[in-house]
């Protein structure tokens, strides 16, 4: 009979009381809504693991000594990373089922969209279609469901996988460093537990011969390179493709502060459409904007660096016709520019002011 290493029964044990220390400050997050103690959470979390730590080193010295089944030991806490796992990925998918998540005030989605946080921006896309979050949460619960069942615990464990990856990447790039320890850990553990069948996985995948039919080319060469094609062509086919520029100098988000129209100073207080706002420059696109996001000219343009010239061809509204030729002139000051030129038979001056990126 193989001897389970005391090395497995360590690492089930300090995965099981990581997840499970998650899961309860989970757990009494929701029970206490929002009156939370952040400072007693992290008390009982570190009291958990201290304890786990202790009884490792009493488990390690009675299996030296023969007084302990380290085997039955490691099976119990394998099985409570399963159940840990299971229990907050079906907590999870119930408030996605029940609307509880991804939820967003109707007042803040009329915000704009740049001042909009990270997290409900995330939750306002999501949440757009709820039937897009009920498959989703449907697919926790099914994998959840699979993990605790001998028969079904490793196809449930490869179907949270990919669930697990998508949302640790979104929260990588959306939420805070607290939630992104956590699912971190949820997806190691997932993948622990993946690993656990590695030899069987290893032979499934790598070494077991497939029915399937495979490429019959009598030279390995013309083999490899039919293979590589795959890659080949697509960079061969974007070799030729027309890539916007970024130009940092002139790149941004821009407010009017003062302009003039043929020496004719125009004032920003105005309500009227022909108010001038702001003036959008990015990789592709040219915007001016008359007081309001729905009064706006929109182009592509091209930019010499060396002489600061802009040229301007609108695609949008499709009945302007008048291309703009202008130069991007420094301000007086690093967060100001100055654009001066002529669109059609009108010559302008915009002093701007620069808001977005900020230098």
């Amino acid at each position: 009979m193989k001897r389970t290493p005391f090395s497995q029964l360590a690492w089930a044990c300090a995965i099981a009381a990581v997840i499970g220390v998650f899961v309860l400050l989970r757990i009494t997050n929701v029970m206490m809504q929002f009156g939370r103690a952040p400072k007693l959470e992290w008390v009982i979390g570190l009291a958990i693991w201290l304890i786990m730590l202790i009884c490792c080193i009493i488990w390690q010295r009675k299996a030296s000594r023969g007084e302990l089944d380290v085997t039955l030991y490691t099976g119990f806490w394998q099985n409570a990373v399963r159940y840990f796992i299971a229990l907050d990925l079906i907590m999870f998918g119930i408030e996605k089922l029940c609307h509880l998540q991804f939820n967003i005030p109707l007042g803040e989605l009329d915000n704009p969209f740049s001042s909009i946080p990270r997290q409900d921006l995330m939750w306002a896309f999501y949440g757009h279609f709820r039937l897009l979050v009920d498959i989703v949460a449907v697919m926790q619960i099914a994998g959840s469901v699979l993990l605790l069942f001998r028969r079904t615990r490793l196809l449930g464990a490869i179907t949270l996988l990919p669930l697990l990856l998508n949302i640790l990447l979104l929260d990588y790039f959306y939420l805070d460093i607290i939630i992104q320890i956590y699912i971190t850990c949820e997806t190691l553990a997932v993948v622990y537990l993946i690993l656990l069948k590695y030899d069987r996985l290893s032979e499934f995948f790598f070494h077991t011969q497939s029915p399937l039919p495979g490429f019959y080319f009598r030279n390995s060469w013309v083999k490899n390179t039919v293979r590589f094609s795959t890659v080949i062509i697509p960079i061969v086919l974007l070799a030729n493709f027309k890539f916007p520029k970024n130009y940092k100098e002139i790149t941004g988000k821009y407010l009017v502060k003062n302009w003039s129209l043929n020496n004719a100073v125009k004032s920003n207080n105005a309500c009227a459409d022909s108010v001038l706002t702001k003036v959008f420059i990015d990789r592709g696109d040219f915007v001016l904007e008359y007081n309001s996001y729905l009064r706006r000219y929109i182009g592509g343009y091209k930019y010499n660096p060396q002489t600061r010239e802009i040229t301007a061809i609108w695609r949008y509204p499709f009945n302007n016709h008048d291309t703009l030729f202008a130069k991007m002139l420094p301000g007086n000051a690093p967060d100001k520019r100055v654009l001066i030129g002529r669109m059609g038979k009108e010559n302008f001056r915009i002093d701007l002011l620069k808001v977005s990126p900020v230098n």
